[in-house]
């Protein structure tokens, strides 16, 4: 066995036990490493997850930098070239 490794218990409800050992079983995979996969994946899912995030706000930034905002109506500019509103 692998010395990097960690011994851990674990209590689980019954009925996720059985639905672990059912993928074990579909997967021909030892209960650990249908749990273990699992977990994984529940990781990568949040990585990915905070990527989009990262990549999104990035986006976001980079197009409201860009834009020039432009006001709807000026009382100012429009007295100055003899607009009597």
């Amino acid at each position: 066995m692998a010395d990097d490794t960690t011994h851990i218990r674990l209590r689980l409800s019954d009925a996720l036990m059985r639905r672990l050992e059912k993928a074990r079983e579909k997967k021909r995979t030892t209960l650990t490493g249908e749990i273990i996969s699992r977990l994984e994946q529940s990781f990568q899912r949040e990585d990915q997850a905070e990527l989009i995030k990262q990549v999104a706000t990035a986006a976001v930034t980079a197009t409201l930098d860009k834009l020039v905002i432009v006001p709807l109506h000026n009382n100012a500019s429009a007295k100055a070239k003899g607009d009597k509103s």
